[in-house]
Parts: C-alpha cells; structure tokens; sequence
C-alpha cells in the first residue's frame, strides 16, 4: 500500500489505512456519490482532485487547519488537513446534507454551520 502513496503529488493520502477504508466504504460502496474501482484509485481520485484546487471554491476553516475545495463544474468535495491528509473526498447530494443545493453546502462547511 505505500507504492500508491508515492503517486500521490499533492496529499498524503488519509492519515490511517482505517479512515481511507472507512471512507471509501461510506463514499462509493455505500452512498455511492463516488465511482472508483479500488480504495487506491478513491485515493489517487481525491489526490488529484486537490491537485487542481486553483480552478474551485477554497476555503479554510478551523482557525486554518483544513483546506475546503468544492468544484461545481464536476460536483466534487474534499477536505485535506494542515498536514495535507485527506479527511474526505465525495460529490455531495442535497438529498443526504439537505440543503438547498450544493454550493450552500460547500458554504456551510466552511463556516461549520448547519443548513
């Protein structure tokens, strides 16, 4: 598993082997909001999402701790931590963060509101 981690140009991937598996569960398995065949290519999706982060929203919250980026042309989310590990990578739906639309979503989050 650590090879995969070399690919990876601009996080460091999750933190800990349970969070990428816990994520990727939740994201493609479960809610399916993410197409990905394998736990690395969740990873290196999420990596490279990050990578393009000058073309999308950003905001950081918690006093500058994480890094929010939500792209609205391809409906993709992350969040990486001050020490660029990805917390959360998914394409949000108003059906599961109920509000109104996504980019309100992506508003919320960086204000850690509730809608």
């Amino acid at each position: 598993m650590m090879a995969f981690l070399a690919a990876c140009l601009y996080t460091k991937g999750f933190e800990r082997p349970s969070q990428r598996m816990a994520h990727f569960y939740a994201h493609v398995v479960r809610e399916k909001d993410t197409v990905a065949a394998s736990e690395i290519e969740y990873v290196l999706m999420a990596d490279a999402f990050f990578g393009r982060m000058g073309q999308m929203r950003c905001c950081s919250r918690r006093g500058g701790r994480d890094t929010i980026a939500y792209d609205e042309g391809t409906n993709e989310f992350i969040i990486v931590s001050f020490s660029m590990h990805i917390r959360t990578y998914y394409r949000p739906d108003p059906r599961v963060h109920k509000c109104a639309t996504n980019l309100r979503y992506f508003e919320t989050r960086c204000r850690d509101v509730k809608c």
